[in-house]
Parts: C-alpha cells; structure tokens; sequence
C-alpha cells in the first residue's frame, strides 16, 4: 500500500524521493505546476516516467489554466475545467 506524502510548493522533489516512495501517482494542485520553472516540470517528467507514474494537477478551474498545463506535458487533470471541454 503507498502512504501519502504531501509537499509544499517551494519544495523540490528529488529522484530519490520518487524511487523510494514508489508511489502510484503524483497529485499536486495546479498552482504546483504553473510556478515550478521548465526545468523542474521536465525533471519532475523524467523521474516519473522512470517509475512509471503519472502526474495529476488538481484544482484547475480556469481554461488558461489547462492550456499552460498542456503545453507543459502534464495531460491529467481534475476540477472545474475539465467541465468547459465538453
């Protein structure tokens, strides 16, 4: 069974935290992902598709929103938004 872990927006997460914990996903709000830098997000791409997990923003509810997070490669959503693409 994977254990819960939650991180604050300022913190990095690093390869090692990713293989050690095996979890099945990785859940962050939206804000998580808009403020990381391009860098980070393809890091953060790289470790999980390594281990084979996906990446899931929560709490989109704008369409800008969505399409930033598009064009960062991160293709998993929940909120509001995904209401507008029907």
């Amino acid at each position: 069974m994977h254990e819960l872990h939650s991180i604050n927006p300022t913190e990095k997460i690093s390869y090692f935290s990713f293989t050690e914990l095996r979890p099945a996903y990785f859940k962050a709000e939206v804000n998580y992902f808009l403020s990381q830098t391009s860098e980070n997000i393809s890091s953060l791409q790289v470790a999980a598709n390594s281990i084979g997990i996906d990446l899931i923003a929560t709490s989109v509810m704008e369409l800008e929103a969505l399409g930033t997070l598009k064009t960062r490669k991160i293709n998993m959503i929940q909120g509001r938004a995904t209401e507008m693409l029907g």
